[in-house]
């Protein structure tokens, strides 16, 4: 009878603990890895969601003022507040007479909107200016004239101004600015619970009408 030899030796506790802490190791650095893959990530995203947001107020403004054809323009911003109110009037429409062939300005539909940038709630806004609250400085129906979207703010840094060009005269004779630079240097981050996600990003943009 031939007695066959086994090599019985297992793995010892003091391999097997190197073999786990060895393996603890890769691990760890892996997930750090991946943790820092994941924030870059992050950050590149909330930057492209900011620059985006940039365009779309900067174009939602200057789609509006040609749209209402502004023909004069009002700084109404109160002195010493981080409020910001600018008046976009639509004075008249050139109107050509059918009988006479006269081109004359009709004044019977002129309208104004506003924008306004609420420094208390950190939102930009535009809506029609017989909706807007001058003396608590705000719209009627906020919600349905906000510009930027809910999870981002528009930080008190940002500035709404109008450097005016050219000013004419209008119904009655009123001089008002017709022609001028809106400026429009926005700050925007996101927000959770009032808190911010990241480091603010300011975007510039400007409109001549």
């Amino acid at each position: 009878m031939t007695n066959t030899l086994k090599n019985e030796k297992g793995v010892t506790i003091v391999e097997l603990l190197i073999t786990i802490s060895v393996g603890s190791i890769v691990i760890a650095m892996l997930m750090s890895i991946l943790s820092s893959t994941m924030l870059t990530k992050n950050i590149a995203d909330h930057e492209n969601r900011l620059l985006d947001e940039s365009y779309y107020i900067s174009e939602y403004i200057q789609n509006r003022v040609f749209e209402l054809g502004v023909r004069s323009i009002e700084d109404l911003s109160p002195a010493g507040e981080d409020h910001q109110i600018i008046r976009m009037n639509h004075e008249y429409d050139i109107i050509k007479s059918a009988s006479t062939g006269v081109i004359y300005r009709d004044y019977s539909d002129s309208n104004s909107f506003i924008l306004h940038y609420n420094s208390d709630t950190a939102t930009l806004h535009y809506g029609p200016s017989d909706e807007f609250d001058m003396f608590n400085r705000t719209f009627i129906n906020p919600s349905e004239t906000q510009i930027n979207s809910d999870n981002i703010t528009v930080d008190n840094v940002t500035t709404l101004s109008v450097d005016c060009i050219e000013d004419a005269p209008f119904q009655n004779e009123e001089m008002k600015c017709a022609s001028a630079i809106i400026q429009v240097n926005v700050t925007l981050n996101f927000r959770i619970n009032d808190e911010p996600l990241f480091k603010p990003k300011r975007f510039e943009s400007t409109i001549v009408f």
